[in-house]
C-alpha cells in the first residue's frame, strides 16, 4: 500500500489543474458572454435613437415685435412650409376685406365702399354702410383731413369658413408729420363663396369667386403698445 501513495498525490494534483483550467475557461466564457450582450445592447441603443430622429421634428420661426406697438409677428418658418390653394385664397379675400373695410382715405373712400358692399352679405354691407349715415357719418367727422392707414399682421383661416386677421390701424391728420395714434386690433370673420355667375361682369372683376363675409367683429387686441 505505501508504493500507491505518490500516484495518489500525482491524481490529485492533476485533477486540481484541471479543475482550475475548467474554472478558468468558464469564467472567460462568462466575461466573453457578458461583453457580447453588452455590445449587443449598445448597438441596439444607437439603432433606436437613429430610427427615432426622423420621427422628431423642430420647426424654428422668426418672431418680430413692432417696436411703437408691441405686438408680436411671426415673420416666416425657418423651412419651406406646404399650404393649401384654398387656404392661400381664404388669406388674400379676409386680408383684401380688412384693408378695404378699416382703411379711410378721402381720395380712394368710394372706391372701398364698393368693393366692402360686393365682399358682403346683405346684413353685413347694411351695418358697414351705417357708418356713413347721419350726423356723425365717418366721412363727415374725417372728411379730407383724417387719414386711416392699416397694416395686416397675421391672417388665419380656421377651416371651418371662419378666420382672424390682426392688424395695426394708424391714424392721423393728412398734414401731421407725427406717427399718428396706433391702434391693435383683431376681425374675427365668417365667410363663405357664393356662385359669382349671378353677378355683373365689372363686379366679378373685383370679386370673381364670389367671396362672402357673412359676420364681421374687431375688437381691440391688448399688447404693450398704445390703444
Amino acid at each position: 500500500m505505501p508504493e500507491s501513495k505518490p500516484n495518489s498525490l500525482h491524481d490529485e494534483a492533476m485533477n486540481w489543474e484541471a479543475s482550475k483550467t475548467l474554472e478558468r475557461e468558464r469564467s472567460e466564457r462568462r466575461a466573453w458572454t457578458v461583453a457580447i450582450a453588452a455590445t449587443i445592447m449598445t448597438v441596439l441603443s444607437w439603432l433606436a435613437i437613429v430610427f427615432m430622429m426622423p420621427l422628431k421634428t423642430t420647426e424654428a420661426y422668426v418672431v418680430r415685435v413692432d417696436n411703437a406697438t408691441g405686438v408680436p409677428d411671426i415673420v416666416t418658418a425657418m423651412e419651406d412650409k406646404k399650404v393649401t390653394g384654398d387656404e392661400v385664397m381664404d388669406k388674400y379675400w379676409l386680408a383684401q376685406y380688412v384693408l378695404a373695410r378699416e382703411t379711410y382715405d378721402w381720395h380712394t373712400l368710394q372706391q372701398d365702399y364698393d368693393k366692402v358692399g360686393l365682399l358682403s352679405s346683405p346684413n353685413v354691407g347694411k351695418e358697414y354702410a351705417e357708418l356713413f349715415e347721419g350726423k356723425e357719418a365717418l366721412d363727415k367727422r374725417y372728411g379730407e383731413k383724417i387719414r386711416a392707414t392699416v397694416k395686416v399682421i397675421s391672417v388665419v383661416p380656421s377651416g371651418a369658413d371662419t378666420g382672424t386677421v390682426r392688424f395695426i390701424k394708424t391714424t392721423k391728420r393728412v398734414d401731421e408729420e407725427g406717427p399718428g395714434a396706433t391702434t391693435s386690433w383683431v376681425a374675427t370673420i365668417a365667410f363663405e363663396y357664393r356662385n359669382p355667375s349671378i353677378i355683373k361682369e365689372s363686379q366679378r372683376l373685383v370679386n370673381p369667386f364670389g367671396f362672402q363675409v357673412l359676420s364681421y367683429r374687431v375688437d381691440p387686441e391688448m399688447t404693450g403698445g398704445k390703444q
